[in-house]
């Protein structure tokens, strides 16, 4: 049986096998974020500005690559 923290957990050594450092990361168990923002399968990555809005989503698996340039992209929109 899969708990919550074992799922949390997981992902923690996902990120640090990945060599990622997301500052933030949200989990959505219920779904709420992905209803509200309409995603519609998972895994679902919502790249969230700062005012809350949806600036991008990647639907399915997404590489380390992809990851960080769709992360470095909303950074620098951010500071613009």
């Amino acid at each position: 049986m899969q708990t919550k923290a074992n799922g949390e957990r997981q992902i923690e050594l996902y990120l640090k096998r990945s060599g990622l450092d997301l500052g933030t990361v949200l989990l959505d168990p219920a779904t709420s974020l992905s209803k509200h923002y309409h995603a519609v399968g998972l895994p679902a990555t919502l790249l969230i500005r700062a005012d809350g809005g949806l600036d991008g989503a990647h639907l399915g698996e997404i590489s380390k690559e992809t990851l960080l340039e769709a992360i470095s992209a909303l950074k620098k929109k951010e500071q613009d």
